[in-house]
């Protein structure tokens, strides 16, 4: 017994290790040691390559039974990616290494998933859910402090553009982006911790954090989880159609300003310029896309792709091979363009998929700031994907993860009064 009790606490402290690690990936990969900077680069692809591995362990050795929630969102996922490399097949562009690193970015948020869904379905989500609050409310305290520090009294770190009322935060990290990412994630996992209301000023404190990187996205985001955490925990409020159309409302408020600015604007916009591409790219190869590697992921960047060439962004300010910022600025283009119009339907259906679940277990009775922790991951990647990498970003892996991690342990629970509400009857029959 002892033996197994230890490989479960090392096998716990490995996934909190992970969170760190993936929490300042960001910040590791800028690091001015060439060695740090170089190991780091793509270990968020790396360890999806390991979920993945031991996801096939568990199904082929162990035969793991799928449930049939977990089915249906599997076969999408599959469909979608296997889409995807039929794609690059056809289109035939890049290089084996640049296509098969892009797949991993691309389906690393499905594998974070289902490696929490069913590697790790049997593990002691209590002691990992203590482990992971104790590290997820030290992290709020030190980034806090250090927020305050940079924006009002005397800055350690290099200030960013000026936003607002201040100027944007990034800390350790290279960009104010990847900050609010990473302050994002850790107020999520202290929802997905918190048991009733104990973790409040931790989550007061890592929104402060992700406030000041000045992000509108992040702001946006920031604003839906306690506007649900208020109306909905707080007040207590039950009208459906007045928190339907609060939300519409809400939606659109925040989102119009974003869409307006990336893609209605007369002005130059990078990300409306490839937006239109992607879309012209989708209906000229339809019902094919160009494949993984091949527009607006970073790795169609890295191995700088040839349909960048063809619509001319090496002559573009920003676009072109020596100074590329803005290539891999949205989700929509990458997805649109490599996926065509059939992979982008799927993957539509697959957000819906992850969306339903969330629902599903509010009408379960789960405890609200779990379910509030399941709607924003959501919520999260749905209002970033109007202007950043989004579902293949770098986060995409563990927030992924916490969500499935936070479905197993609802799932049990659930599980758990059913058996014993047919155990009464049974009794009592």
């Amino acid at each position: 017994m002892k033996v197994v009790f230890r490989k479960r606490r090392i096998r716990e402290y490995f996934l909190i290790a992970i969170y760190v690690i993936l929490l300042f990936n960001q910040a590791l990969q800028s690091s001015e040691i060439p060695v740090i900077a170089g190991v780091f680069h793509y270990i968020d692809e790396g360890l999806a390559v390991l979920f993945l591995i031991m996801i096939l362990i568990k199904v082929v050795r162990r035969g793991y039974v799928f449930k049939l929630y977990d089915q249906i969102i599997f076969i999408f996922a599959a469909v979608f990616l296997v889409f995807g490399f039929v794609c690059t097949f056809i289109a035939d562009i890049q290089t084996v290494k640049a296509y098969m690193i892009d797949f991993f970015s691309c389906a690393k948020f499905f594998i974070g998933y289902f490696a929490a869904r069913f590697y790790w379905d049997d593990i002691d989500t209590d002691y990992l859910k203590n482990q992971l609050n104790f590290t997820s409310r030290l992290i709020s305290v030190v980034l806090f402090l250090l927020a305050i520090n940079e924006e009002f009294i005397n800055p350690l770190f290099t200030l960013a553009d000026q936003r607002y009322f201040g100027y944007s935060i990034r800390l350790m990290f290279n960009h104010p982006t990847n900050l609010a990412a990473c302050a994002s994630t850790v107020l999520v996992t202290l929802a997905a911790c918190s048991k009733k209301r104990e973790n409040t000023l931790y989550m007061v404190m890592i929104s402060v954090v992700a406030i000041f990187t000045f992000r509108s996205k992040v702001m946006a985001f920031i604003a839906v989880f306690w506007g649900l955490y208020l109306v909905l925990d707080v007040f207590k409020i039950r009208n459906r159609m007045l928190i339907t159309v609060g939300g519409i409302a809400s939606v659109y408020y925040i989102g119009y300003d974003q869409i307006n600015n990336y893609y209605l604007t007369k002005r130059w916009s990078p990300r409306k310029i490839m937006l239109i591409d992607a879309i012209n790219l989708a209906n000229k190869h339809f019902p094919f896309g160009m494949g993984y590697a091949s527009f607006g992921t970073h790795m169609s960047v890295s191995s700088y792709s040839p349909i960048y060439y063809e619509l001319g962004y090496h002559r573009m300010p920003g676009m072109n091979p020596y100074k590329p910022r803005y290539l891999n600025d949205g989700f929509w283009q990458a997805e649109i363009a490599q996926f065509g119009w059939v992979g982008t339907l799927i993957f539509v259906i697959l957000i819906a998929m992850f969306f339903v679940t969330a629902f599903k277990f509010r009408n379960k009775n789960i405890p609200f700031l779990k379910f509030n922790a399941l709607l924003c991951i959501n919520l999260f990647f749905l209002i970033t994907s109007i202007g950043e990498m989004s579902y293949f970003y770098t986060h995409a892996l563990l927030l992924f993860f916490i969500m499935g991690l936070i479905v197993s342990e609802n799932r049990k629970s659930l599980d758990a009064v059913v058996t014993k509400k047919s155990t009464e009857e049974n009794g009592d029959t």
